[in-house]
């Protein structure tokens, strides 16, 4: 019976002083979090305030640029963007320190792609642009045409080039 009480305290003894052990590594991890997330909300703001200061959504807009029906404008997906790679920055060392191995690999991986997401919407903005050019252009050669059959050859030349896009994109 003895040594089954023994087995007993020193199983508690050893997971009260893991537990205890844990905690400033939990607090270290938790202080760096914050500081990433405290940094994060601030290049959010500094960027969607930069797109705004610039006029960004007017930009795309003269462009042709689709417009959303919600809150959620180009200015607010690109500032979303930088802010969770700068997040996820600050989440790898704080899961390094709770010792969470495999969680620091997928967020490596996570990062490495954050780049080609940006990229991808880049590409979105410009191939948006690129049609809007295109449905101009045979807008205006195709003048001795009737109207309606030149904003149908229009048309068909702005889709082919967003399909061209939205297959580069999701390539990207």
């Amino acid at each position: 019976m003895n040594s089954v009480n023994g087995v007993l305290i020193n199983t508690l003894n050893n997971s009260v002083a893991t537990i205890i052990s844990f905690v400033p590594l939990f607090l270290s991890g938790f202080i760096i979090l914050l500081i990433g997330i405290i940094i994060s909300t601030f290049l959010r703001r500094i960027v969607k305030g930069g797109l705004e200061f610039v006029k960004f959504e007017g930009f795309l807009r003269k462009y042709g640029v689709p417009e959303s029906k919600e809150a959620v404008n180009w200015s607010t997906i690109l500032s979303e963007i930088a802010r969770w790679f700068v997040v996820i920055v600050f989440l790898i060392p704080t899961a390094q320190i709770w010792g969470l191995g495999k969680f620091v690999d997928v967020l490596n991986n996570l990062l490495m792609y954050l780049p080609n997401v940006f990229i991808a919407v880049l590409l979105l903005l410009v191939g948006f642009v690129v049609s809007k050019l295109v449905y101009d252009l045979l807008i205006a050669s195709l003048r001795g045409l009737s109207s309606e059959s030149a904003k149908s050859i229009a048309m068909v030349g702005r889709y082919s080039v967003l399909i061209f896009v939205f297959l580069v994109v999701l390539n990207q």
